[in-house]
């Protein structure tokens, strides 16, 4: 689902663009950073209702410690984590934008891609994952839809941002 941003500014420098994705968790916004003049990726994690007290407040140092390890990882397959706001209307992370289909796009758009193909793009995957394993960061999200493709063949993994929240008690 798309959706617009009304104009929302973040932290009085992100420009949120359009809604790229929505879930429970939130919305991830094409957004333009205002100081720097360039395209990011907005994550605007919102909590549940009925998460509230001690509880979301350790959610939150959860999510912020969790962005904290993603920022310091040194890998060329991890999506560059940029900033983390707090605010009054919640957690944002922001990252780089990558201007590269998914593999789910890719796939839904060719078909299935030659097994050579995917042998690569699987050990770029692992690679990623090994470096965040090794940093004490454990992904919990990998999916077709954070495995972006890039034309010259190399890989991003992207979705870092919010996994603690998985660990968090979803109503049905």
């Amino acid at each position: 689902m798309v959706v617009g941003a009304a104009d929302r500014l973040v932290a009085n420098r992100y420009a949120l663009k359009t809604g790229l994705r929505s879930s429970e968790l939130g919305t991830v916004w094409h957004a333009e950073d205002t100081l720097l003049g360039r395209e990011v990726v907005v994550r605007e994690i919102v909590f549940p209702p009925w998460l509230a007290g001690a509880e979301r407040r350790a959610t939150q140092t959860s999510v912020l410690h969790e962005a904290g390890a993603v920022a310091r990882l040194n890998h060329p397959g991890v999506v560059t984590l940029f900033d983390v706001v707090t605010d009054h209307h919640g957690i944002f992370i922001v990252t780089e934008l990558v201007q590269a289909p998914s593999l789910a796009d890719l796939v839904l758009a060719e078909g299935p891609l030659p097994p050579r193909r995917v042998a690569e793009i699987g050990a770029e995957v692992a690679s990623v994952l090994e470096t965040a394993h090794s940093a004490g960061i454990v992904h919990r999200d990998v999916k077709p839809a954070n495995v972006m493709v890039r034309r010259d063949g190399g890989v991003r993994l992207a979705g870092f941002g919010a996994t603690p929240l998985q660990g968090v008690p979803q109503l049905a």
